[in-house]
């Protein structure tokens, strides 16, 4: 079977400092993947790279078997579209209501035809918000509804693929368990694929069928998600136990 998406030596530099060192990494159709590791290891910039908002210095990117590293124009937007996103924080437009921010992507910044705002209605009831929410600005909601309010935009489109940012930053325990509920409720009834990126270990043994762990480059452990707290890697073990010494250096010092 054709990996819905695949990186192979993927590296990416900025200047001097090297992000990405080739990683290697396959998601399978429908499987739900999290990549963990410290802040500044290339989490981010790996999905920017699979997105085509940044393009890779090395390496092959394939999804659905064909070659994006280097997609421009038309082909490009047409590889975009089948990408939802759930950005950090939400990354809701406060100048709109719910209703719009929920059905933005559908209409290419325009004012939306009453229809959408149905169909924006109907996605906000997926995620557990009634109508009573439609016309309030982001500003009105909690923490937690705003997430809410993100992931009906995130599956909007259909997509086949989301990508899912730190999905439980800013949010207390329950909420964020809520969300996390969510993630593997809408992932499992749409049948999409979904790759993750986060901090948070509670949300990795949730929404994982498989974790990887990228440092220093590279990923250094992949495997599935019921061995991540006995991988026999150092580096995993040091990151999921939240241990400040150990292969990770903290610049904490052993003094």
């Amino acid at each position: 079977m054709t990996a819905k998406i695949e990186l192979a030596r993927v590296s990416k530099r900025f200047g001097r400092k090297t992000v990405l060192d080739g990683v290697d990494l396959k998601v399978e159709p429908g499987e739900s993947v999290v990549i963990i590791g410290g802040s500044g290891t290339g989490k981010s910039v790996t999905l920017k790279c699979i997105l085509g908002l940044m393009q890779a210095d090395a390496g092959t990117i394939r999804v659905d078997g064909q070659d994006v590293t280097h997609l421009k124009g038309r082909a490009l937007a047409a590889h975009r579209a089948k990408f939802g996103m759930l950005f950090q924080g939400g990354a809701l437009f406060d100048s709109l209501p719910v209703w719009r921010n929920v059905v933005f992507a559908l209409t290419q910044g325009r004012w939306a035809t009453g229809s959408l705002r149905g169909l924006a209605i109907d996605l906000l009831a997926r995620v557990g918000l009634g109508p009573e929410v439609a016309d309030l600005r982001p500003a009105e909601l909690s923490g937690g509804m705003q997430k809410r309010v993100a992931l009906a935009r995130a599956i909007a489109a259909k997509p086949e693929i989301i990508f899912f940012d730190e999905p439980t930053t800013g949010l207390d325990p329950i909420r964020a368990d809520v969300i996390n509920d969510l993630i593997v409720e809408l992932v499992r009834d749409l049948g999409v694929t979904a790759l993750t990126i986060t901090h948070d270990m509670a949300s990795a043994r949730k929404i994982a069928d498989r974790v990887a762990m990228l440092h220093a480059g590279r990923i250094v452990w992949d495997g599935p998600r019921d061995l991540i707290y006995d991988s026999g890697n150092a580096y995993v073990d040091q990151f999921v136990n939240g241990r400040a010494h150990g292969p990770i250096d903290t610049g904490v010092g052993n003094g």
